[in-house]
C-alpha cells in the first residue's frame, strides 16, 4: 500500500518504478487513493492522484531523483528488491540504510545488497535484528 498505517499523518507521495509497466493494474499502489507517481518508458498520463512519467530508455536513480527534486519531493524512503536497492548503492545516493535480519531459514532466493561499512546501530527487535547505517 506504501501509506500511513497504524499512525497519525499525512500519506506520503508513492513512487514505483515500472520501466515496461508490467505491474499489475489491480494493486493497492494504483488505486488512485493517495498521490502515486510511476516511472516507466512507455508514457506519460494524468489521472486523480496517479500520474505516469514516461522517462528514456536506460534512465538512472539520479534520472528518477532529478525529476522527484523538480516536483519538490526532498525526502524518499525506497523500499525495493536487491537491483533497485544496489543502484542507490552503487551510485551513493543514500543517507541512512536500516536492514533487518531474522533468525528465521528463508531459503532460496535473491540475496539483498550488501553495504561495505559496518552498522552504526544495532537493535534487537524480538528474535531479530535492526542495524542502522548511515552514508559518510
Amino acid at each position: 500500500s506504501l501509506n500511513v498505517r497504524e499512525w497519525v499523518g499525512k500519506d506520503p507521495t508513492r513512487i514505483v518504478i515500472d520501466s515496461n509497466l508490467e505491474l499489475t493494474k489491480s494493486l493497492k499502489l494504483f488505486d488512485q487513493s493517495i498521490p502515486t507517481i510511476c516511472f516507466n518508458t512507455i508514457k506519460s498520463e494524468k489521472l486523480t492522484n496517479l500520474e505516469f512519467v514516461q522517462m528514456n530508455l536506460g534512465f538512472s536513480v539520479e534520472d528518477v531523483l532529478h525529476e522527484l527534486s523538480n516536483r519538490n519531493l526532498q525526502s524518499i524512503i525506497v523500499e525495493g528488491g536487491s537491483y533497485l536497492l544496489t543502484k542507490f548503492i552503487e551510485s551513493e545516493l543514500w543517507d541512512e540504510a536500516r536492514v533487518f535480519k531474522s533468525s528465521g531459514i528463508f531459503g532460496a532466493g535473491i540475496p539483498a545488497p550488501k553495504l561495505k561499512q559496518k552498522p552504526a546501530e544495532t537493535y534487537s527487535i524480538q528474535d531479530d535484528l535492526l542495524q542502522i547505517y548511515y552514508h559518510v
